[in-house]
């Protein structure tokens, strides 16, 4: 019985998924609120893993026309052999984003190619 425990607890199980990371703006009505709820609906979409507001940009800026723009950095899982499709069906969820006051995501551009995140070694 110790061998067998011994020959267990030598192996090690990981789990190998496939991160990529996007870089991609938004424009949105200016009085939605990006924080919070809006964050969680991104993060809601099926592959999602990570959204975070790009770091040393600046948080929104506001165009001639008052709309929103932020740089986001995604982290996701696609499904396997679909990034072309995945990206479309991603550009398509992001843009039906609403708040509760009905302000919404106007438009969704990518500003980086998907691109597969270095994976961290055990």
């Amino acid at each position: 019985m110790k061998t067998i425990v011994k020959n267990w607890s030598e192996y090690v199980l990981k789990e190998a998924k496939n991160h990529y990371e996007i870089e991609l703006l938004l424009r949105y009505a200016p009085d939605m609120s990006l924080y919070g709820d809006v964050f969680n609906k991104i993060r809601a979409i099926p592959g999602i893993t990570i959204v975070k507001v790009k770091e040393g940009e600046t948080v929104s800026s506001i165009t001639q026309s008052k709309i929103k723009i932020v740089k986001l950095n995604v982290k996701f899982i696609p499904p396997p052999a679909a990034m072309t499709r995945y990206l479309a069906f991603l550009r398509a969820q992001l843009i039906k984003i609403k708040d509760e006051q009905g302000d919404k995501v106007i438009a969704a551009r990518f500003i980086t190619p998907a691109r597969p995140t270095a994976q961290k070694k055990a």
